[in-house]
């Protein structure tokens, strides 16, 4: 969220249910529905779609005091000082606000909605899930093994099969950004604690910081961030990475939100000698919000480089996906959401992965399709219930896999 009305929030709150009881005309059940979506999306921190919501609940019901509420206080978390200021005046004129609703749109106003300290932000989620293949093994520990003399028969021992089990994860972040359009940063940390599978159980935490440029071309995003994550409590990844993305001012698509993007990456796997990746990415994704609902595209180009030993050699892939948000309606009057992801990567290696055992390149494809809902309790409380499957399908059948997964959480943010 943008750094903006923090110190006058809480009263804000407690001020708009009396201030709605008083004002709000209900003769447009539409514009009803409508607003209690947007209400779903700031739940979320989704101001954008919040916004869009918003305007639409106040075009539908004009005397909608709510919906005038939150779009002002929506303008303030954006810096659009003067459209907040005209909204206040509107609501002034039209609804005869109470004494202390008053005295927080003048504070609004005095401090010009942006305030001049850092904002701070921080989140925590807990979850409980559960896979069918904890330890990404085999789907058959009967298979065949490419070589220079055909297909060698292999039968794997049974701990290198599929392994079901149930986890606890617990996963934040502190998120920090200086005053008016400057840099930010998120410092985040993950635990996943295996009930079963203690040596794959997981810690990481990161550190992330971007910076925003405006230009004549448009937007530009540069990014850091570093990495380390354990297995089994032993250290198992270390990583580096710059980005820049670039959002064009002159958009090619009408309604569609395009931002193009380049990364690169280093990562070591610390347990091995011979294991490391220097990925290099090209990205683009399209974005486009209708009332109600949001679609994400993305497509990416990656090669990868790595040291001379590592098997299978250098590698280059592709990857493809979408992300869809829906509402689906209301549940004791919150907005329940429907969210739908699918995302493909390949990769193909550019040598034998291990001459004399394994004489072909590996060509891989992992595809990964996810379903939930999500419930907002709060504006700052979302409960989700995510169903999810991934398939690695690759030339050599030593390393597919399939999993499915469940996974019940809870995610708190608190805002200072």
């Amino acid at each position: 969220m943008a750094q903006a009305v923090r110190s006058w929030l809480v009263l804000f709150v407690l001020c708009l249910y009396s201030f709605c009881a008083h004002a709000q005309d209900s003769t447009s059940p539409k514009g009803e529905e409508v607003y209690q979506q947007g209400l779903g999306y700031l739940a979320r921190s989704d101001i954008f779609q919040a916004k869009l919501l918003m305007e639409k609940a106040v075009e539908l019901n004009p005397n909608n005091a709510g919906a005038w509420l939150d779009l002002s206080l929506i303008h303030c978390q954006l810096g659009d000082v003067d459209r907040a200021n005209q909204i206040w005046d509107e609501i002034e004129a039209r609804f005869s606000p109470p004494l202390s609703l008053r005295a927080v749109i003048n504070q609004g106003r005095s401090r010009g909605c942006l305030q001049e300290s850092a904002m701070r932000e921080v989140e925590l989620e807990v979850a409980r899930g559960h896979t069918s293949n904890m330890n990404q093994g085999v789907s058959s520990l009967s298979l065949e093994l490419p070589s220079a003399v055909g297909p060698v028969p292999v039968q794997l021992l049974p701990q290198y099969g599929k392994t079901p089990d149930a986890y606890t994860q617990i996963s934040g972040a502190l998120r920090l950004a200086s005053p008016g359009a400057g840099a930010n940063a998120q410092l985040s940390f993950q635990q996943r604690d295996n009930d079963q599978l203690k040596s794959l159980n997981v810690l990481s935490v990161g550190l992330d910081t971007s910076i925003p440029q405006h230009t004549e071309f448009g937007r530009l995003d540069w990014g850091a961030g570093l990495a380390q994550a354990t297995l089994g409590g032993a250290p198992f990844q270390r990583s580096t990475r710059l980005r820049l993305g670039l959002r064009p001012r002159a958009q090619p698509l009408p309604g569609w939100d395009l931002i193009l993007g380049v990364a690169a990456s280093q990562v070591d796997y610390t347990a091995y000698a011979n294991m490391s990746a220097r990925p290099r990415d090209l990205q683009l994704s399209l974005s486009r919000e209708w009332v109600g609902s949001r679609l994400e595209v993305y497509a990416q180009h990656s090669t990868d480089s790595a040291k001379e030993t590592r098997p299978g050699g250098d590698k280059s892939g592709n990857r493809l996906g979408f992300n869809l948000l829906q509402v689906m309606g209301m549940l004791r009057d919150k907005s329940v959401f429907f969210k739908l992801a699918w995302d493909a990567q390949s990769w193909r290696g550019s040598q034998a992965y291990s001459p004399g055992l394994i004489d072909e390149a590996r060509n891989q494809l992992i595809s990964t399709t996810s379903v939930a809902l999500l419930l907002p309790q709060s504006k700052t409380e979302l409960w989700s219930l995510e169903a999810r499957h991934q398939r690695n399908q690759e030339n050599v059948k030593l390393f597919e896999y399939e999993a499915r997964s469940l996974q019940l959480s809870y995610r708190k943010t608190w805002g200072y």
